[in-house]
């Protein structure tokens, strides 16, 4: 059913005052008026009636439409303009009547009030939609339309399509299908951690079973370890016992002995002093005889006789001995002078005896023999015990000595760790620089590749166009295959290319050399400059590339593309080429693409390769992990780290240690005072050594007030006595030597027995240290065992009953040493059970390979420990958190099951949209791009020219803009704003007239579209629109122009009235169509 304009009634409408009736309109009728008569007012009063708003129809607010408003002068307060509309049925030959009034109030169609949506509708349903304009082309605004952008050509498509009703669903669903799909793959990636912290746990969960795998064979290490230390010291401990015994009973026989050889000595005392008392009756026979030799001088040759007899007796003893060969030539001389001597010593003698004894009697001092032996023999106890006090000083000294270097020892190496660090940590510090600066530079290097890669990916998306979605499959069977599966399934349709049946054109080998212009490169290279025929796969894949890309070039600039498109380069040679900001020329003239419509339309690689990004996220995160980890300086630092805290831990303990023995030097210094016996603690050296001092100053005050009080008159004249007593006894020691030839031999086997037995003595003395040192290592052992928590193999006793000094208060000296011998007493009660120890080990008996053994597991135990110093204690919560890992991803798994049908739901309701969106889009626009072409040539009459009408975005064109290029009857292509008026015009005209092809309005309504045009180009159009009224449209055309309106079938003149105070426009109407008749077959003058 067909429809047209008939009549229009104006009430009160801008310039026509009253009630005007305009019309009858024919198929092509032509307004016509002088300026400023009201021609344009007509145009609105058309707009009006089809439903524009107020700012379209020159004026503020619709109350100015009223006649004379603008005077402040109005005719009335309200106007109605009112459309005849005729509608013909050619079958049932019918014609029917439809109006539409509006007035400023209200909207009527056939004189029934309808809303504004009503009112829209009904003029839907003859073709003509507002918002689009599909019917009418106000003044100086075709050029205009030619004009348009790539955007705002799509809107116009879209309103006049009716896809922009779907516009907001469209939009709604695809964020509500992103959102989903976002969500899917947050709980995938929540999916993909979770799978991860489970690892980490189970990885976790191993560390700590090896850690206390590790934990337990140290505990081994250290139970076998403390076990041979134990098992030796005890071993040492009896054998020192067993030599202790051994020298006990030494010392018992050579006291047997000592015993035996002090009773003879005694008998030989008492015969020395039977021999005394004799020696001094001879003596005195002897002051006898030399008081009778005075007066008995004839005698004293006959006792010449006698001593030179007794001199000869005398020397043949000597040479009996062997020790006085050489004193028996001297003799006589020591005879005689031993005898003038002894008369001399002896009358002093008696005289200091008798002053002594008289000294005595005034003081009323007497000591007998007994007091004198009895003050002898406690001062030698006194100084036996200082020599052994001394002895066991000296080796506290000495440990202590050791114990300082060992802690200077472990300071220097602690020194030596910490510089090791620094210089390690610096190290760290540069690379840590070095990496930040390549990082810094990889990031930069990355933005670039980033920048280029999203060149390329907008490069390719303009040279593949439509096939940049199409599959590739090996023959057409396949694709038809795939076609009926996509049906069936509802998908979407998609492009299939066949490799068995494309044909491809082969390249042009000189392409690729081409020097001028330069930087040029053919397509196929730029897209696969890798590809290569060797296998089957890339063989296809080149085939379909190169039937996509043909002989299509690459330019650096848009210049250089241009040139070759359009022959200007290769002499006639015209090549489809595309620059590198987007910008595509093709050799018909068309130009599309651009750096900002490429951004937009490349954004689908964008969306494409978030997705990749997204999923390669969680696998590089995990990479950079994976790097921290395996990060060597990381590892050495941590090493270091863990051996500084191992020394610290050493330099901790062995300062204890220091503190423990000073507490117990300090102990056994107050342990001297009561018992006198060494320790083997270094710390309590400096208190004995006082104690000591102390004793030493006690024993010198007590041995000088004795000796002032009971000593000093004995002591004088025993000096004295003694001097004497020596002289003599010397004197008489050599008559007994040689009168006795074998009382020097036994004297120096009483000397060998005496050393024998002091040897002895002091060989116990050393074992009995020895023993106390062993008892006190394995009690020291037993405490580390305790405080180690190492559990000892018992057959009796408690490690619980072990106590050191550093356990005991320091108060009281006299108990804490009781609480330690209880300690010691307690260990010593306690049994330990070897049956775990190896034979092995037990069977040692070298000290070299005791001590290789204790080293070996040293070493073993030392090595675990270090194992167990760089890994981190197990959380005990471990088992907690892998049951909430296992918890989250049971909840993630439902989420995910969840998000994913959601994703789906969403991405099927809005493929839906999309669907209906497109088929709406493409049914209006692929008729509009098939037909416009052919309208453009009918325009200019002229088959060369040329007119191009194509989407940016194959797929789903509403998303961005259309492409509307002409080329104009024997000229080059250029860019739309570069063509001059008349041809923008004709452009537009053919857009317009191809668009009411597809959708055609009831009738077309133009404003001066003539304006730019030349009388040819006048001549043009207007034959073309005769031809089309004649067929399918009916047009309006305000002219002012008699080339364009002496051909129309009606005229309808608008003249002004003279009146005032403001203008009012007259309507004529002459029907042109007799003088077709009257002059068919002849053109109109």
């Amino acid at each position: 059913m067909q429809g047209f304009l008939f009549t229009l009634e104006l009430e009160n409408f801008k310039s026509f005052k009253g009630k005007q009736t305009i019309g009858p309109f024919k198929n092509f009728s032509a307004i016509i008026g002088p300026n400023g008569s009201g021609k344009s007012n007509l145009m609105d009063a058309i707009s009006f009636v089809l439903g524009e708003t107020a700012k379209n129809l020159r004026v503020k607010k619709l109350a100015d439409l009223v006649h004379g408003v603008n005077v402040q002068d109005a005719v009335s307060i309200n106007c109605k303009v009112k459309m005849m509309f005729h509608q013909v049925d050619d079958e049932a030959n019918e014609k029917t009547e439809k109006t539409f009034q509006r007035s400023l109030t209200e909207f009527r169609v056939d004189d029934q009030k309808v809303s504004v949506g009503e009112y829209h509708k009904e003029l839907e349903k003859i073709n003509i939609f507002i918002k689009a304009r599909n019917f009418l082309v106000y003044q100086g605004a075709v050029e205009q339309i030619a004009m348009q952008g790539p955007r705002e050509m799509t809107q116009l498509f879209e309103e006049l399509s009716k896809s922009f009703e779907l516009r907001d669903d469209y939009e709604r669903l695809k964020q509500e299908m992103l959102a989903a799909e976002t969500n899917a793959q947050a709980n995938l990636t929540r999916k993909k951690d979770i799978v991860l912290e489970m690892r980490e746990a189970k990885q976790e969960q191993m560390d700590a079973k090896r850690f206390q795998n590790l934990k337990q064979d140290l505990l081994e290490k250290n139970r076998e370890l403390y076990l041979a230390q134990l098992f030796f010291a005890e071993k040492h401990k009896r054998d020192t016992e067993e030599e202790l015994e051994n020298l006990k009973r030494q010392v018992k026989e050579k006291k047997k002995e000592k015993t035996a050889y002090d009773k003879v000595l005694k008998d030989k005392q008492e015969a020395a002093k039977q021999f005394y008392n004799a020696r001094n009756k001879g003596e005195a026979a002897v002051q006898t005889i030399e008081r009778r030799m005075l007066g008995e001088k004839p005698k004293i040759a006959q006792m010449k006789q006698q001593l030179a007899h007794s001199e000869m007796r005398l020397e043949s003893i000597k040479k009996a001995h062997d020790n006085a060969v050489k004193a028996v030539t001297n003799l006589e001389q020591q005879i005689k002078a031993a005898e003038a001597n002894k008369k001399e010593i002896e009358q002093q003698k008696s005289e200091l005896q008798k002053k002594l004894a008289e000294k005595s009697k005034r003081q009323g001092i007497n000591l007998n023999e007994a007091d004198v032996k009895e003050y002898r023999r406690l001062k030698a106890e006194v100084e036996k015990r200082c020599t052994v006090i001394g002895t066991d000083l000296e080796n506290k000294r000495e440990e202590k000595k050791s114990a300082v270097d060992a802690n200077e020892f472990d300071r220097r190496r602690l020194q030596q760790n910490k510089e090791k660090l620094d210089e390690r940590q610096k190290v760290l510090e540069t690379d840590k620089k070095n990496l930040e600066a390549l990082n810094q530079t990889r990031v930069q290097q990355e933005k670039d590749l980033e920048e280029a890669r999203k060149k390329l990916d907008e490069l390719q998306k303009e040279i593949l166009g439509k096939h940049m979605n199409s599959i590739v499959c090996d023959n057409s069977d396949t694709g038809k295959e795939c076609i009926s599966y996509l049906r069936e399934q509802h998908y979407p349709p998609e492009t299939f290319l066949p490799v068995a049946e494309l044909r491809v054109e082969p390249f042009r080998e000189h392409l690729r050399t081409l020097k001028e212009p330069p930087g040029v490169k053919l397509t196929f290279d730029v897209i696969a400059p890798n590809i290569t025929s060797d296998s089957n796969l890339n063989s296809k894949i080149k085939k379909a590339l190169q039937f996509v890309c043909g002989n299509s070039l690459v330019c650096e600039q848009p210049q250089h593309a241009k040139e070759i498109a359009y022959g200007i380069a290769r002499k006639g040679e015209r090549y489809r080429a595309v620059a590198l900001d987007g910008t595509q020329f093709q050799p018909n003239g068309v130009i599309s693409g651009g750096s900002s419509d490429l951004k937009v339309r490349a954004k689908k690689w964008d969306e494409n390769a978030i997705r990749k990004l997204k999923e390669k996220r969680s696998d590089l995160q995990e990479g950079l992990r994976q790097l921290h980890t395996n990060s060597r300086r990381e590892l050495d630092v941590e090493m270091a780290r863990n051996q500084i805290r191992h020394l610290e831990t050493r330099l901790r303990f062995t300062r204890t240690e220091i503190e423990r023995f000073d507490r117990l030097v300090q102990q056994q210094e107050r342990d001297a005072e009561a018992t006198g016996e060494p320790g083997e603690i270094r710390a309590r050296i400096h208190g004995r050594e006082v104690i000591i001092d102390d004793l030493e100053k006690e024993i010198k005050e007590l041995e000088k007030k004795y000796e002032q009080r009971e000593m000093q008159i004995h002591d004088e004249h025993e000096k004295s006595i003694s001097a004497f007593t020596h002289q003599i006894e010397r004197l008489n020691y050599e008559l007994e030597y040689l009168r006795g030839e074998d009382r020097q031999a036994n004297v120096l086997k009483e000397e060998e027995r005496l050393k024998e037995l002091h040897a002895i003595e002091r060989s116990l003395v050393q074992k009995q240290q020895e023993r106390n040192r062993r008892a006190e290592k394995r009690h020291s052992l037993l405490h580390q065992c305790k405080l180690s928590s190492i559990k000892i193999p018992l057959i009796s006793g408690s490690l619980n009953q072990i106590m050191l000094n550093s356990d005991l208060s320091a108060d009281d000296s006299q108990s804490t040493s009781l609480n330690h011998s209880q300690s010691l007493e307690a260990a010593e009660e306690i049994e330990i059970d070897y049956r775990d120890l190896r034979d092995s080990v037990k069977k040692l008996v070298s000290e070299t390979e005791i001590n290789a053994l204790l080293d070996e597991l040293t070493k073993s135990a030392a090595e675990t420990e270090e194992k167990l110093s760089k890994m981190v204690a197990p959380s005990s919560k471990l088992d907690q958190r892998i049951d909430k890992v296992k918890e989250r991803e049971n909840e993630n798994l439902a989420k995910l099951d969840e998000g994913r049908k959601k994703a789906q739901s969403a991405r099927r309701a809005f493929e839906k949209v999309k669907t209906e969106r497109l088929k709406r889009f493409q049914d209006f626009f692929e008729p509009v791009a098939t037909r416009i072409d052919e309208v453009y040539k009918a325009l200019s009459q002229n088959e060369s020219a040329q007119a191009y009408l194509g989407p940016a975005n194959t797929e789903e064109p509403y998303l961005d803009g259309i492409n509307y290029n002409c080329i104009a009857p024997g000229k080059r292509y250029r860019p739309m704003d570069n063509l001059s008026g008349g041809e923008k015009t004709v452009a537009a005209l053919a857009l317009l007239f191809a668009i009411h092809s597809s959708n055609p309005s009831p009738f077309f309504v133009l404003d001066e579209v003539d304006a730019a045009l030349d009388n040819t180009n006048i001549a043009k159009v207007v034959q073309y629109i005769r031809d089309r009224s004649k067929k399918d449209i009916q047009l309006i055309v305000i002219s002012l122009k008699e080339e364009m309106y002496n051909k129309a079938d009606s005229l309808i003149g608008i003249y002004p009235k003279k009146t005032d105070p403001c203008i009012v426009s007259g309507v004529l109407t002459y029907d042109l169509e007799n003088f077709d008749n009257m002059f068919e077959g002849e053109p109109r003058e």
